[in-house]
């Protein structure tokens, strides 16, 4: 295993950025500290070709402008409030609004637009970075001065580790996540219908066509949203059934009752490629998005149109339930630790 760290670019204010590649094999992640970004994990094909598998862009400036999320870590509160307003102990907080009239991923300049600090951690068998921002007090209209980090890991199993972590010093909402879109055919000439989904998860926090949390947990099994069965989305992106229909396909957040990552939630593959992904979080939801609203973007120096379904976002994400209203966040207190562990396992089949 190594690491290299090298200039990514500068941004508009003149600060620098420095992209950070761990290396193994048969692994390869690369992760810029705007936005604690991953632009690119390579992995090798059935031909034993090395390609990236994430959606990313060509230059820090494309980042700068970015308006989908790609490869960051959301914060403080990934998802959509409502109305851009939440209340805690009586008092009412007001927030940006990003997305119409609801807060979208954070606010306007979320973590997604800050740049974190980093150190290299080596272990015996893992090679990592961590990043960490501090998020003060006001921030985007969030009570509490927010210390983060996310630690970027990989080990000799071919896999990689993600965790999240957070305290505040004072009650505040929160409920951070990451954002890497994958196309598992290294390829965005390609689209994601086709790849194979398994998600073990049969029921979903219902939205409505805004993406707004309707308070309904409901069972989605034997419907076009039922994945616990590897299945492609070709067709069920096109379905009328209501849940897909109000948002263009995925776009809902999967309830898991298992989070003790023992078993794999989630499993991905690309019969193309070859490439299987498997993934497990400690998070109670993964956010399954199907790629919808991709706009244009730039990948690996060619300009490419993300178009519809270019690649799919799987967000580990947290919930509550406050005086019987259900919430896109949970509330961490001073004395609390927020954590978050995701694991990404790659293969290739023989």
């Amino acid at each position: 295993m190594n690491v290299t760290i090298e200039k990514y670019g500068v941004l508009k204010n003149g600060k620098d950025v420095d992209l950070i590649s761990l290396i193994t094999e048969k692994l390869v992640v690369q992760v810029i500290n705007y936005g604690s970004r991953m632009v690119s994990i390579c992995t090798p094909n059935k031909k034993r070709e090395m390609e990236n598998i994430l959606l990313n862009y060509r230059s820090l400036s494309e980042y700068e402008n970015d308006k989908v999320y790609l490869g960051c870590v959301l914060g403080r509160c990934a998802n959509r409030i409502k109305n851009s307003e939440f209340e805690i102990q009586e008092k009412k907080y007001k927030l940006p609004k990003t997305e119409g009239k609801h807060h979208l991923h954070g606010g306007k300049i979320g973590f997604d637009k800050k740049l974190w600090d980093y150190q290299i951690v080596k272990g015996k068998d893992s090679l990592g970075v961590k990043l960490t921002y501090d998020s003060v007090a006001g921030e985007e209209g969030y009570p509490g001065n927010l210390s983060c980090t996310a630690d970027y890991t990989i080990n000799n199993k071919n896999e990689l580790l993600v965790q999240l972590n957070a305290s505040s010093d004072s009650i505040t909402p929160i409920n951070l996540s990451i954002h890497p879109y994958f196309n598992l055919t290294g390829s965005t000439s390609y689209n994601i219908l086709s790849h194979k989904f398994k998600l073990n998860a049969p029921k979903i926090l219902e939205v409505d066509s805004e993406g707004i949390l309707t308070g309904e947990i409901i069972d989605v099994s034997n419907t076009e949203m039922d994945l616990t069965s590897l299945a492609t989305i070709e067709k069920k992106v096109k379905s009328i059934y209501p849940n897909i229909k109000n948002r263009g396909g995925f776009d809902h957040s999967y309830l898991f009752d298992d989070k003790s990552m023992k078993n794999e939630q989630i499993e991905v593959i690309d019969d193309y490629s070859g490439r299987i992904m498997k993934m497990q979080s400690s998070a109670p939801l993964i956010h399954f998005y199907s790629g919808n609203y991709l706009p244009l973007g730039y990948q690996e120096g060619i300009i490419y149109r993300f178009k519809k379904y270019a690649g799919f976002a799987l967000e580990p994400q947290f919930f509550s339930k406050i005086n019987g209203t259900l919430l896109p966040f949970i509330l961490l207190n001073p004395d609390q630790k927020f954590e978050c562990k995701n694991k990404f396992s790659f293969e290739c089949i023989k």
